[in-house]
């Protein structure tokens, strides 16, 4: 993926608009998810998207070679959302498009080892969104990059400026949480 990257850029930056578009096209749907997964929004998520890109355009001459690109793209994309909010001045809460992405999350929540696998699998994504209101951002955050943008746990930790240990445990904190919430929710639904 790297040396991919790399070369496309090189050739971007050389004059082939094409490697672009090639980059562009490869990244847009993580891109976009993870922005819609931010804002709840998808004309506001289309608007972000569309800034990331010309900034990532402005900004990639900038971009080091032996860098991660989806890192970089990622963190370009969060640092124009946070911006956003700054300058709205209020609080925009994160969630998930009701559809097959959602469904890998709730995936996520648990493993095969785990006797609530079954459960998580078949979780109501209504209730998962509704879970996920009830986390600190912090832990949503973590979530969302893990799940959308497909990064490791380093390089997440490398685009949020913390330790690594942190992300672990703001991951597993956030994840723990959403299996108490939703535990408790199926637990009241059944009386």
């Amino acid at each position: 993926m790297g040396k991919e990257d790399s070369k496309l850029i090189r050739e971007y930056l050389n004059g082939d608009l094409s490697s672009f578009e090639i980059l562009f096209s490869k990244y847009k749907k993580r891109l976009f998810s993870f922005l819609f997964a931010l804002t709840k929004d998808e004309n506001l998520a289309s608007d972000l998207f569309q800034e990331t890109f010309v900034k990532v355009i402005e900004k990639i001459s900038y971009f080091k070679e032996n860098t991660n690109f989806p890192a970089w793209l990622f963190t370009v994309a969060r640092n124009i959302f946070l911006d956003h909010i700054k300058n709205k001045k209020n609080f925009i809460s994160i969630d998930f498009k009701e559809d097959d992405e959602s469904q890998s999350l709730a995936e996520t929540l648990s493993s095969n080892d785990n006797p609530e696998y079954e459960y998580i699998k078949k979780i109501d994504i209504k209730d998962l969104l509704d879970s996920l209101e009830l986390i600190s951002y912090e832990e949503k955050e973590i979530i969302i990059l893990k799940h959308y943008s497909q990064l490791s746990f380093k390089e997440i930790a490398e685009e949020l400026h913390i330790p690594i240990g942190t992300a672990l445990a703001r991951f597993s904190r956030g994840i723990k949480k959403l299996r108490i919430i939703l535990s408790r929710k199926n637990n009241y639904s059944e009386h």
